[in-house]
């Protein structure tokens, strides 16, 4: 991986090659404004900001099981395939724009931002 301090493309920054991650992988990529987790599944690359919303643990030190990661902080579970929250079901992760060029992966520098409720906790679309 990249640390994302070059190969930026205008709002995109080149952070490793397509076949760097396994599908079912998760890693780590710095990027100007930060960590952000990057995952592969089902052959599809996505991008989540790399802290928890609860208490900013490291996402990628969590453990992962299917597309479902699992915080070691204080147990939030995510569904890497979407970001939203499995547990709290209202808590969700800002996502990145990826785009693939030419077999490499490049992440988006803005994120997408999720709602918040009333407490500042992170919303899910949708979310009850």
């Amino acid at each position: 991986m990249t640390d994302g301090g070059s190969g930026t493309d205008g709002a995109f920054v080149l952070v490793c090659s397509e076949d760097e991650l396994w599908d079912g992988e998760i890693d780590a990529v710095d990027l100007p404004q930060g960590p952000v987790l990057l995952a592969r599944f089902d052959g599809v690359y996505r991008a989540y900001q790399g802290h928890c919303p609860h208490q900013s643990v490291q996402l990628v030190e969590g453990a992962l099981d299917g597309a479902r990661l699992t915080c070691r902080g204080h147990n939030w579970v995510f569904d890497l395939t979407t970001g939203d929250g499995v547990n709290p079901r209202r808590a969700c992760l800002a996502r990145y724009p990826v785009e693939i060029r030419e077999g490499d992966v490049y992440v988006g520098t803005t994120a997408e931002r999720p709602g918040r409720d009333a407490t500042g906790v992170a919303m899910a679309a949708g979310a009850d």
